[in-house]
């Protein structure tokens, strides 16, 4: 027997599932969880025991990144998981406003989804934040790894590296531990473990310890911190005439005269 359980993703408040048959007969409907190991478990309990993984098929809108860690824990399941196209919802949404007075797409309907219109679904093709991705999403993944830097030993070692021998400046150095410690997150993730910060030894130490010994063995000068932020003037080529040469001295200035430039300071 093939089942649709639709999802209705939220942000922050709790998540709604709804179970149909590959009839679109509703077999439970409104069963709130939270993106937990615990929650999903008990949801996926709820299941009916004679059916196969393989035959439940998720369905959700990509309600923003929410949907991302749901979708990996089913998939893993061995549960098919397929998005509502972004194109498709809103035809949806607009179908429902005029016809139930919302336009929100509950469980239910996205359930019974695949009945309705199943070659309108797109299975759900790899996991990950993109430069299209969220943005909230995009800057705790730029603000951890700095954060990481300050207590966990091991970034701050890779840290020290990239800013003293690489001569990367802050933002790149963050940007090359940012992968490192998502790797990490999501094997304590998988695991149902913490994260546990280890000193050099590889023994775990607290937050406070971790600190310490940061700025005992990896300081960053401010001269050299200084340095990093500043930004190197283009070198000119000998015998190559710029455009700004080329134009006429009675000619009006087409931008800031280079003698009277701002440098600008990255932050």
């Amino acid at each position: 027997m093939q089942l649709r359980l639709g999802i209705d993703v939220a942000c922050r408040a709790a998540h709604q599932a709804s179970l149909a048959d590959e009839a679109g007969q509703l077999i439970w409907v409104g069963r709130r969880f939270r993106t937990v190991a615990g929650d999903l478990d008990r949801l996926w309990s709820m299941l009916p025991g004679d059916v196969e993984a393989g035959d439940v098929t998720v369905v959700m809108e990509p309600t923003r990144n929410a949907w991302v860690p749901l979708a990996a824990w089913f998939r893993r399941h061995g549960a098919r998981v397929v998005l509502v196209p972004p194109e498709q919802s809103a035809d949806l949404r607009a179908y429902c406003s005029k016809h139930t007075k919302s336009d929100r797409l509950d469980s239910r309907m996205l359930a019974r989804l695949p009945l309705l219109h199943p070659e309108g679904l797109h299975a759900e093709q790899g996991l990950g934040p993109t430069k299209r991705g969220d943005a909230s999403l995009r800057e705790a993944m730029f603000i951890a790894p700095d954060h990481a830097r300050r207590i966990d030993p091991s970034f701050a070692a890779r840290y020290h590296r990239l800013m003293v021998t690489a001569g990367k400046h802050h933002n790149s150095a963050l940007c090359h531990i940012a992968p490192a410690l998502l790797t990490r997150i999501v094997a304590c993730w998988r695991r149902g473990e913490p994260y546990i910060i280890r000193d050099l030894e590889g023994r775990p130490i607290s937050a406070a310890e971790g600190r310490r010994i940061v700025s005992q063995h990896y300081p960053i000068s401010p001269q050299l911190r200084q340095g990093r932020r500043s930004i190197a003037q283009p070198r000119s080529t000998p015998g190559r005439t710029s455009r700004r040469s080329k134009e006429s001295q009675s000619a009006p200035s087409t931008g800031p005269s280079i003698a009277e430039a701002t440098p600008v300071a990255m932050t």
